[in-house]
């Protein structure tokens, strides 16, 4: 698992509390790590959609920016 999905992980699992943790173990056993990565990213676009703080699309887009150049090195 990428090392920057571990804290998503624990926030999402600490917001949903047990059943959220069953969850994301049941989801995290099931799918890809591609799947886990859209899924991550469509969720925190979506969050950051809802809010009018600016800072938090400027780190999403800096995110997204810094996943795709480790991406391009893998290949």
């Amino acid at each position: 698992m990428p090392l920057f999905m571990k804290p998503i992980l624990w926030v999402l699992e600490s917001l949903v509390g047990k059943l959220g943790k069953t969850l994301v173990t049941m989801i995290m056993s099931m799918a890809s790590e591609k799947f886990m990565q859209w899924m991550l990213l469509d969720l925190a676009t979506r969050i950051t959609k809802y809010t009018t703080n600016t800072a938090d699309d400027v780190w999403l887009a800096k995110f997204i920016e810094n996943l795709k150049e480790v991406e391009a090195k893998e290949e």
